[in-house]
């Protein structure tokens, strides 16, 4: 049997029921023009399911609940694809989670994907008969019609949800209180979802940004606000950005090249690169104000934001502001850069130069430059070719001059 149409002319209820009904052993596949969901289904039931979104992926879920570190996962998954093995196998044989943890979160997982298409407002599907080969991949059963059930409690929850949050056009900001709790254990959906909560991405943009499902972010949405952490913002922002936004955006981008390059220098050396940020940080500092004092790539960005917004708060002048933000954050970048130079050489700095450039093109949306200054794409540029040049007064990287400038140039 093969089943085709979308969900404006078919009830997904009603397909998974007359599946479940006929016991029918096949694969049935949806997607939406973005993201697609295939569910695996053996007389009758649910066994399997697989999505293309981030956040209902098998590695995210171990991750977020902290069952596996970054390290952990990311060695699993190379080790999956050289031995042509399912992560969950891989996880289970290397020692990190034991075989009934993983058919939980395996469980899980298939639940949270089902209860996701469910939510999509228009979307393509077709279903065939196929006879599986199931080796290899760690599989459960779900009955559909207790999973039926369920969508519905759920959709329930959503309408109560949004009268909480009643538009997705709204957007919300950070409030101080945040500050305050920077020791609060958030769960890591909520950390996710307060990095990219800045006063000007609406509730819509948030989801399809960190592809979560919606009920999951209205919830992590409500949770935030009705602790206090975030706030909705009252009335439609101007043109002209507020000082702490304006700031937001240069902050956002520059912490997304330094996090590329801790990330690049801790598997070398360590708990030493604490040391290097920690001392570049001091020299970076503007005088008489500890602007990178409490400032750091591991923090999440939502945290860096309010730490550095703290150390501006008594600068009344945007403009003076935005100098001393901006200075501060290329000193702090040169300084990193020359002081890998100095400590591990030519071919390291090379590597983590290599590192920020790939991150440059995701930083035009911060762009932010005042009348007659250059932004943040071009202050990062001009700091690389610098530490390029000194690459090559050092003679080793003579032949190598202007290599990397080039990758700058436009063909």
């Amino acid at each position: 049997m093969a089943l085709k149409g979308n969900i404006d002319t078919f009830f997904l209820g009603s397909i998974f029921q007359l599946l479940r009904n006929d016991k029918k052993t096949g694969i049935f596949r949806i997607s939406d023009g973005h993201h697609e969901a295939t569910v695996i289904i053996k007389q009758g039931t649910i066994v399997y399911a697989m999505s293309s979104k981030r956040e209902s992926r098998l590695g995210n879920m171990l991750l977020d609940n902290g069952i596996v570190s970054l390290e952990q996962l990311e060695l699993c998954l190379t080790l999956g694809k050289e031995r042509k093995q399912a992560l969950g196998k891989v996880l289970v044989d290397q020692g990190y989670i034991s075989l009934e943890h993983l058919q939980t979160f395996v469980h899980k997982q298939i639940k949270e994907i089902i209860f996701s298409i469910f939510n999509w407002e228009k979307g393509e599907f077709v279903y065939e008969d196929k006879q599986l080969d199931l080796s290899g991949i760690v599989i459960t059963q779900l009955d559909i019609m207790s999973v039926l059930i369920e969508v519905s409690q759920r959709v329930d929850e959503m309408s109560v949800l949004k009268k909480l949050i009643p538009r997705d056009t709204m957007v919300f900001q950070l409030t101080e209180k945040i500050l305050e709790e920077a020791e609060r254990k958030l769960v890591t959906a909520e950390w996710k979802i307060l990095s990219v909560i800045d006063g000007k991405s609406t509730v819509k943009q948030i989801i399809e940004e960190g592809e979560w499902d919606k009920i999951t972010a209205y919830k992590k949405l409500h949770v935030l606000r009705s602790s206090g952490l975030i706030e909705a913002v009252e009335k439609e922002l101007p043109e002209m950005k507020k000082k702490e936004d304006y700031y937001s955006d240069i902050i956002t981008g520059y912490n997304s090249v330094l996090q590329v390059i801790f990330k690049r220098l801790e598997p070398e050396l360590g708990r030493e690169t604490f040391a290097i940020f920690d001392k570049n940080k001091r020299e970076a500092n503007p005088i008489q104000l500890g602007l990178f004092d409490n400032y750091h790539p591991n923090n999440t960005v939502a945290t860096n934001i309010l730490v550095i917004r703290d150390e501006l708060k008594n600068i009344k002048d945007k403009e003076e502001g935005h100098v001393i933000l901006v200075e501060g954050f290329n000193r702090l970048v040169s300084f990193i850069l020359e002081g890998v130079l100095e400590i591990l050489g030519i071919r390291t700095t090379e590597d983590v130069m290599q590192e920020v450039k790939k991150v440059l093109p995701n930083l035009d949306k911060y762009q932010t430059g005042l009348e007659g200054k250059t932004g943040i794409v071009d202050d990062i540029k001009a700091i690389l070719t610098r530490v390029e040049q000194r690459i090559g007064k050092k003679g080793k990287g003579k032949q190598k001059s202007g290599r990397f400038s080039s990758l700058f140039s436009k063909k």
